[in-house]
């Protein structure tokens, strides 16, 4: 159906009719560029004009002016609040880039980055995450939990790596402060110095009249106060709690499928350079399937759906979580359980998804220095890395070749080899030589190795401690034993050539 413009929801399911409803025209027409009909030489200008003077009211807070122009978009040139809206966020995101210039032929792949997790296995890091459920189904608990172990530099459910601490705001649109208040008491968090008190970094926004705080919307003047009080507090995760409240209390209509791609393509251009945002949803009519717009799982690079194990038995605390869509990895279903305010996994050891990339990457290096070849089959890697299981290794591997600046990469038509990045190649060569570097690796390591050595003087049961290694001989020995030790077993590994 093609889109109306006589205030009407509008379903776009096309670019083409994306594009025309935004600008106001019919498909398969031209672009007026004239007005519809005579008005008065005050109230002449153009439509992008109109559209600045717009976003100027926006941002010296004058509603009166905001209104009156708003009222002349949709006068004159024929939209309705849908269309001005999506309009406005378009031009506001053109803005924030500069001046518009031509689009080039293509793009250039050294000027794009990679993706990397912000909570691995769960939210990826500058980019936008959609959590959905029905009412009840521990969405915002959950939530919670995830944001606390940001906090913390933590690991969540069944993954086992941390990563670093990151401030997070939590906007509660849908529900008010005192049951939000509620979570955070359920969970054992008040007393935590993160969440309360001067030196706090996770923050809330919510209605409180005492405090003189309304109910967060997701107007375009809300959002650029956003941003603004992200690059202030350094926010590193925003979670809104709902799609519906937010755009509901903007008078949005969540959904309107273009004016939700307008909205989520302004935050994953503009909000998103500076945090990772998570869209809390409900469940929609349809089976599986959230509320709302189509944009909300299309635009998003990972949906999660948290529902109970077993809907019939409300008394069956123990809650499914699916991963629907991710553009970082394998969808994936993991049952887990609230216990004394703690998400506790319901899987086995075993099942647990871990990471080792700082073993890797310092395997990697001691192999090129010592064989002066850039590259190591997956194999070898395995039989270094005793302590991991291979399902540890392919998710390190996977995650690593994905990053925003990797530093392992994939060794061209050479299945199952990696390689170092070309730029950690060339921080090797700074350094004076190759013996200085290997100690100097060593001794500032804090990892134990449970490798078998061969020098016996520098064993305790079968570990290494690194403090023992107290010559440059000694330290060369670590290195080079365990490295002869796969070479001797492994036909991939890369031999040492002669000088």
């Amino acid at each position: 159906m093609k889109p109306h413009f006589d205030g009407e929801k509008v379903w776009a399911d096309t670019k083409e009719e994306a594009e025309a409803f935004i600008e106001g025209y019919k498909v398969g027409s031209k672009k007026s560029t004239s007005l519809p009909f005579e008005v008065s030489q005050q109230e002449k200008c153009s439509y992008l004009e109109l559209l600045d003077k717009t976003l100027e009211a926006i941002e010296i807070e004058d509603e009166n002016l905001l209104m009156e122009n708003k009222a002349k978009l949709i006068r004159i040139y024929r939209r309705n609040d849908s269309q001005v809206e999506a309009a406005l966020f378009k031009r506001h995101r053109e803005k924030c880039y500069g001046s518009i210039k031509q689009n080039p032929d293509s793009l250039d792949l050294n000027c794009i980055t990679g993706m990397d997790w912000l909570l691995e296995g769960f939210i990826p890091d500058n980019d936008l995450t959609m959590v959905w459920g029905k009412a009840g189904s521990g969405k915002t608990t959950a939530m919670v939990s995830a944001a606390n172990c940001v906090l913390e530099g933590e690991a969540f459910l069944d993954h086992s790596h941390s990563k670093d601490t990151k401030a997070v705001l939590f906007i509660a649109a849908d529900s008010g402060a005192p049951p939000f208040m509620t979570v955070l008491q359920e969970l054992g968090l008040l007393d935590n110095e993160k969440f309360v008190g001067e030196k706090k970094n996770f923050y809330v926004w919510s209605s409180d009249q005492k405090q003189n705080m309304k109910l967060w919307s997701a107007s375009l003047y809300n959002c650029i106060k956003l941003l603004e009080f992200i690059k202030k507090k350094n926010i590193g995760l925003v979670i809104i709690d709902s799609c519906k409240a937010a755009l509901s209390n903007a008078e949005m209509e969540y959904t309107n499928n273009v004016l939700v791609t307008a909205l989520l393509t302004y935050f994953k251009e503009v909000i998103c350079p500076y945090a990772a945002v998570i869209w809390l949803n409900h469940d929609g009519t349809g089976k599986k399937v959230h509320a709302g717009a189509k944009a909300w799982k299309e635009i998003p690079s990972i949906v999660h759906w948290i529902k109970r194990k077993d809907e019939n038995d409300k008394s069956n605390q123990v809650r499914t979580w699916i991963v629907q869509k991710s553009r970082m990895g394998n969808t994936r279903e993991l049952d887990y359980v609230l216990e004394d305010g703690v998400l506790k996994y319901k899987g086995r050891d075993v099942d647990v998804i871990g990471n080792c990339f700082e073993e890797v990457k310092k395997i990697m290096v001691q192999n090129y220095l010592h064989t002066n070849k850039n590259e190591i089959s997956k194999a070898a890697l395995m039989g270094l890395l005793k302590s991991h299981s291979n399902k540890t290794l392919s998710n390190t591997l996977t995650t690593a070749i994905r990053g925003k600046h990797p530093e392992i990469l994939r060794v061209k038509n050479r299945v199952g080899h990696y390689k170092l990045a070309p730029r950690v190649i060339d921080s090797l060569g700074v350094l004076k030589n190759k013996n200085e570097y290997s100690e100097k690796l060593m001794i500032e390591s804090d990892i134990v190795s449970s490798l078998p050595i061969k020098n016996e003087n520098m064993r305790e049961g079968n570990q290494l401690k690194l403090s023992d290694a107290n010559t440059s001989e000694q330290i060369s020995s670590y290195i080079q034993a365990p490295l002869r030790d796969v070479e001797e077993q492994d036909p991939y590994w890369p031999k040492k050539t002669a000088n």
